[in-house]
């Protein structure tokens, strides 16, 4: 799979983390309070500003009670 594939797959995920936040209607600053991280890497994670990592994803799944299988799942790649 090329860098591009992944940065689309990657994009996939994130739009679908920010789809289940705004659906389950948690705030940047709710989701700080639950995930660890900050408000700014939050918003640069949604922004595609910065690239999170493989556990930054975790937490923010464990954040908002979804799998990252699932989200992985949803990706076509």
């Amino acid at each position: 799979m090329r860098n591009n594939e992944f940065e689309k797959a990657l994009d996939e995920i994130v739009k679908e983390l920010v789809k289940t936040r705004k659906a389950k209607g948690i705030s940047h600053e709710k989701l700080t309070e639950l995930s660890g991280l900050s408000r700014t890497a939050i918003s640069y994670i949604e922004s595609r500003k910065s690239t999170p990592s493989i556990i930054t994803c975790m937490k923010l799944c464990k954040a908002l009670d979804v799998k990252l299988s699932d989200l992985l799942k949803k990706s076509k790649y």
